[in-house]
This record gives structure tokens, C-alpha cells and sequence, in this order.
């Protein structure tokens, strides 16, 4: 199964969509709800795999 096809089940989204929403974000330093998009950057740009 690639990736395209996977995509386009409706459950994928659904997941997609949980976790966005249901499971809080995880991080070790709180911070104020307008920087969410500076710690977005953030843990995009130092993630594990480059």
C-alpha cells in the first residue's frame, strides 16, 4: 500500500484530525498560547529526522 492510497481513507483523516485536537501537545516548558506557531517552528526545524 503507498502513501497516496493510504491518504485517501476517510479513517486516516479521522486519525489525522484526533490527534490534532484530542491529544494535548507535549512539551517539557509551558508557554503562552500565542507563540504556538513560533513552537511549531521550533520543533519542526529540530526534529529527529532531517
Amino acid at each position: 500500500m503507498n502513501l497516496d492510497s493510504l491518504t485517501r481513507k476517510w479513517w486516516f483523516v479521522l486519525i489525522f484530525i484526533l490527534c490534532g485536537t484530542v491529544v494535548p501537545p507535549i512539551v517539557t516548558k509551558g508557554y503562552e498560547p500565542p507563540r504556538t506557531g513560533e513552537v511549531i517552528v521550533y520543533i519542526l526545524s529540530h526534529s529527529l529526522f532531517a
